[in-house]
């Protein structure tokens, strides 16, 4: 099963899935934009093309992060926690990573 070739119905399956007005990636294509049968195509001979030859477009590997910087008059806990805690009333998926960036780099503004 892992192996077997991906299909065409499978790529639109998941373009279906896709949800509308969510923020673009590195790409700057929104969802909207795949939803045609050319765009279904061009993305099934890509993943083909992937999975045939064992590597990726290097672009698939950079994401947007967006920082939420700490204030000094808020608790940024408890930003952090309204956010998380909408998102999941509302379904979504969320990833959290915390970097203390006066711990991790010799000096920081």
């Amino acid at each position: 099963m892992l192996n077997s070739k991906i299909k065409v119905e499978e790529v639109q399956e998941v373009l279906d899935k896709a949800k509308p007005n969510k923020a673009v990636g590195t790409e700057d294509l929104f969802n909207e934009v795949l939803e045609n049968p050319i765009s279904c195509n061009v993305l099934h001979c890509l993943c083909h093309i992937c999975f045939h030859n064992g590597i990726i477009p290097s672009v698939w590997n950079k994401s947007i992060v967006k920082p939420i910087p700490k204030s000094t008059e808020a608790d940024p806990r408890v930003l952090l926690s309204s956010v998380v805690r909408a998102r999941l009333e509302e379904g979504k998926s969320t990833f959290v990573c915390f970097v203390d960036f006066k711990k991790a780099f010799d000096c920081v503004n």
